[in-house]
């Protein structure tokens, strides 16, 4: 049936419109070919030619194998919405209902997201500034201990003696601390 249906559709591409009479078996047969219809498939094509062609003649000599149509949207030709066979439809483009108790909503969410932002970007500034002032502090006692060192040294060479408490730290260095309060909601 289906050889039936390319080949009607090759010999009379506008039978829907000017609705010739259908082809003949023996039309069919001479477009037979070892490509498109086996040996064995033609024996069976008489006895299937006579359903296909009354088939054919119910619908008006149209095609009795449903196609997919594409909608032609350059040539705004209105089709029938619930016909299944009509494929690539314009989509209808719907706008979301606003209203303003949505919009006060959207809008308080997103304050609140500025401050919880805000609050994460003082935190991680008053963290840099405690990393960087102990940085400092390691620096300073890094050259302290080397200054000790030295005097150490020229207390040697003098050959001054004495007790090693030039390397003991008199005083405990206290960093600064930053208390930040965070509450989350």
């Amino acid at each position: 049936m289906q050889f039936f249906e390319e080949t009607a559709a090759a010999k009379q591409p506008y039978a829907s419109v000017d609705n010739p009479p259908v082809l003949s078996c023996e039309q069919f047969e001479q477009s037979f070919d070892d490509e498109s219809i086996d040996i064995v498939t033609r024996a069976f094509a008489r006895e299937i030619y006579p359903h296909w062609k009354e088939a054919r003649e119910k619908q008006n000599n149209t095609a009795i194998m449903p196609t997919l149509k594409t909608l032609n949207i350059e040539k705004n030709v209105e089709l029938d919405d619930s016909d299944p066979y009509v494929c690539f439809r314009r989509r209808e483009v719907r706008l979301t209902r606003k209203t303003r108790g949505r919009d006060a909503q959207v809008a308080e969410k997103l304050k609140t997201l500025r401050h919880e932002l805000e609050r994460a970007r003082q935190l991680l500034h008053h963290v840099k500034q405690r990393e960087q002032l102990h940085q400092n502090q390691l620096e300073v006692d890094r050259k302290i201990f080397e200054q000790r060192n030295h005097l150490k040294e020229v207390k040697r060479k003098l050959g001054i003696k004495g007790d090693d408490e030039d390397f003991i730290n008199q005083k405990v260095s206290i960093l600064p601390v930053c208390f930040v309060s965070i509450s989350v909601h």
